[in-house]
């Protein structure tokens, strides 16, 4: 089932690489059904609650992880280009979904 769904995450273009430039400085994010999750493919996270409770248990990276790293290792991430004038915003605004995504995960 697993692998079902990073396809589908892959089919649908749902890994987006966020590129700040011009300090090249990268993000990666997969768009899930519920929410979107910040993943770290080198230090192998995800903000998911599958991660805290598969990943971390199990060492196996949930299905948002392995999507990331293969999207990635194949050239199809949605590539989506900003200024550095704009990464605060965005890590503000990134961080703030991730923490609301996490709060209405625990209820």
């Amino acid at each position: 089932m697993g692998d079902e769904r990073v396809t589908r995450l892959i089919d649908k273009r749902a890994i987006k690489l966020h590129i700040f430039l011009p300090s090249k400085r990268r993000i990666l994010t997969v768009v899930g059904r519920m929410h979107e999750y910040w993943v770290d493919i080198d230090l192998k996270y995800c903000t998911c609650k599958g991660y805290y409770f598969r990943s971390i248990a199990r060492d196996d990276p949930c299905y948002h992880l392995k999507a990331a790293i293969n999207a990635t290792k194949e050239g199809l991430t949605d590539t989506v280009v900003f200024d550095d004038e704009e990464y605060e915003g965005f890590l503000r605004a990134l961080i703030h979904d991730v923490s609301k995504a996490i709060i209405n995960q625990s209820i």
